[in-house]
């Protein structure tokens, strides 16, 4: 990985990024978003780099550009769907044996569940992060370095005070390891900062270092970091620490200036849990160190009443209820009664987390466990019908030998036999008239629909006005193309309904917009991603397509604009379709002519609906429910 990062960086420029290809164009990213102060345009690059990926349905690039999204912005939402992406990422990169990939994806999902405070979770993949990189120290030392901050952060959380300081001590390990060629100043600061931080917190609350030495390493981990786009979330974690130790300690030394700094930096990270968490600490400065017993209050009550608004944070509420029952008031029983409920809240939502946690573990050994009930549910299934056949054959014996069975049989045979001619030869006619029919209908729209159209792009070339060069050579194998189709309709035309079995039916729709003449209207098509054509039943897709000629058709004879699009969209399970031009409009007292017919006929096979929009343009929004 390394050495693909040293062979790629430096190739991509704000100029010629759209010209690499997707390795190296990754490579570059890693580098700039993990190892290097990110540039101006990395933002840019990224977003070409996923849509890239996206249309051409790369799964490997599609979780490594998710990936960095998620590492350059630190300030995503926790219900934003690029989370659940991490998870089937892990899933893909494992099965793939990608080491580094692997890691990435782990340490991304450990950081997800410390700040959902899912500390049990967030354990077993941050050591899943660090054991798929090897046992090697001096293998991704600097990952390895990093990774234990967040090992110890978690453990942290979990009152493991021992195992979470052990976990930053193996920093000194790992640091000597680390090749300072590949790494920015920027990127090596903000690692010795986070071990600064970590260790100032971790050691004093286990009693290795005293108070002293706490603000000392703090005030080396702020000193460190610059506090710009890249670093503001651990520049705002360093100010926070500083600024709690000395309220907590009542040290009036410069803690304004912490105070207006963490508030600066917390601003836009407010919506992070721990974030919130640690806004508790504003009451607590109000009431040791402003010595303002009011403004605490309805500070605690401001916070509560945001809570329960906009952060659902049980933590925090927590958290305020304790500060309130030891600094303000220790009698409320109405206080105790709320501040216990909460308790009971957590106590539950941990054993949810828990039981989360133990279908995850226990997933495979359930599944093949239901495996092996089913199989014998189906020997015990088997055997009983069995038994019933073999019974109910000598029940049918034992009745043939007490009738006359031969003669009634006889009988019955030859007035089955003539009932079932009769319904084979009426079923026949109605079946051979009903196809005729259908046949003659679907004959007519293939014509109009397909036909037409090309006949009329092979008229539309040939007028003077946009006659080119090679028009006339265009023209003939248009026109040799329609005698084709004409003699396949005349031939079998039920190959036609197998048209999008053979092939792509995106690459289809996408061949048809870009063939489109672009002298007058020029076309523009989006083809959401994550429709899967090939479980979309044919006749769906047939219709379709032939709908989507019909009106572009409509767009080049009757629209005179100069704009259009095509947009293919998924809605649940409802399949929508947008044809919109910057033309005159369509007039409401316009009769409705053979081509719309067509297609409400078309919709009616497939079960859609069409509504037509005229405010600027026209828009043809049809909906076909899957």
């Amino acid at each position: 990985m390394y050495s693909s990062i040293e062979a790629n960086r430096g190739k991509v420029s704000e100029t010629n990024y759209k010209k690499a290809s997707l390795d190296e164009l990754y490579y570059d990213l890693l580098y700039q978003v993990s190892f290097d102060t990110s540039c101006a345009f990395t933002r840019k690059e990224l977003q070409y780099y996923e849509r890239s990926a996206l249309s051409e349905k790369d799964s490997l690039h599609i979780y490594r550009a998710n990936n960095l999204y998620l590492a350059l912005n630190p300030a995503v939402h926790m219900d934003d769907k690029r989370f659940s992406q991490v998870f089937r990422a892990i899933k893909y990169f494992e099965n793939k044996n990608l080491q580094y990939d692997t890691y990435y994806s782990n340490f991304i999902a450990a950081e997800y569940y410390l700040a959902l405070q899912y500390y049990k979770t967030g354990e077993n993949f941050i050591f899943k992060a660090l054991k798929s990189l090897g046992i090697k120290a001096e293998e991704y030392a600097y990952e390895k370095s990093l990774a234990s901050m967040t090992a110890a952060n978690i453990l942290f959380k979990q009152k493991r005070y021992d195992e979470s300081y052990s976990m930053i001590q193996a920093y000194k390990k790992y640091n000597k390891n680390i090749d300072y060629r590949l790494f920015s100043t920027e990127r090596i600061n903000l690692l010795k900062s986070l071990y600064y931080n970590n260790t100032a917190v971790i050691g004093n609350i286990g009693n290795k270092i005293n108070h002293a030495q706490s603000i000392r390493y703090f005030q080396k981990a702020n000193s460190l970091v610059k506090g710009d786009e890249s670093t503001a979330m651990q520049k705002g974690t360093a100010t926070f620490n500083i600024f709690s130790y000395k309220v907590k300690n009542r040290d009036t030394d410069s803690i304004e200036f912490y105070f207006k700094e963490f508030i600066r930096f917390a601003k836009p990270f407010e919506n992070t849990p721990q974030v919130q968490l640690n806004s508790a600490i504003i009451p607590l400065y109000y009431l040791n160190i402003k010595k303002d017993t009011l403004t605490a209050k309805n500070y605690q009550k401001q916070l509560l009443s945001q809570n329960e608004c906009s952060f659902h944070n049980i933590h925090l509420q927590k958290k305020i209820y304790e500060q309130y029952i030891t600094d303000f008031d220790s009698s409320s029983l109405q206080l105790y009664k709320d501040y216990i409920s909460v308790l009971d809240k957590i106590k539950n939502e941990n054993k949810t987390k828990f039981g989360t946690n133990q279908k995850i573990v226990f997933k495979n050994y359930s599944l093949v466990n239901e495996n092996a009930q089913l199989k014998k549910g189906i020997f015990y299934i088997v055997g009983i019908i069995l038994i019933l056949s073999i019974t109910i054959f000598f029940i049918i014996l034992n009745v043939i030998q007490k009738i006359d069975y031969k003669k009634i049989k006889l009988k019955n045979s030859y007035l089955e036999q003539d009932a079932k001619a009769f319904e084979i030869t009426l079923k026949y006619k109605n079946d051979v008239e009903n196809r005729l029919l259908m046949n003659k209908k679907q004959i007519f729209m293939e014509l109009h629909d397909n036909i037409v159209n090309k006949l009329f792009s092979a008229r539309f070339m040939l007028h003077q006005d946009y006659r080119k060069e090679n028009t006339v050579e265009t023209t003939r194998q248009t026109l040799l193309d329609i005698k084709s189709t004409l003699l396949q309709i005349c031939e079998n035309y039920t190959e036609i309904n197998d048209l999008f079995e053979k092939n792509s039916f995106e690459a289809a729709l996408t061949e048809l917009i870009a063939n489109q003449p672009h002298n007058k209207v020029t076309f523009s098509h989006f083809i959401a991603p994550e429709i899967e054509w090939m479980h979309i039943n044919p006749k769906i897709r047939f219709h379709l397509y032939r709908i989507i000629q019909e009106l572009i058709q409509n767009i080049h004879k009757h629209s005179s604009a100069t704009a259009a699009s095509v947009t293919i969209s998924l809605e649940g399970s409802v399949l929508k379709l947008s044809v919109k031009d910057n033309g005159k409009g369509l007039r409401k007292s316009t009769k409705k002519g053979i081509g719309l017919s067509n297609i409400t006929e078309r919709l009616n096979e497939v079960n859609g609906s069409v509504d037509i929009h005229t405010s600027v343009g026209t828009e043809f929004i049809i909906k076909i429910r899957l």
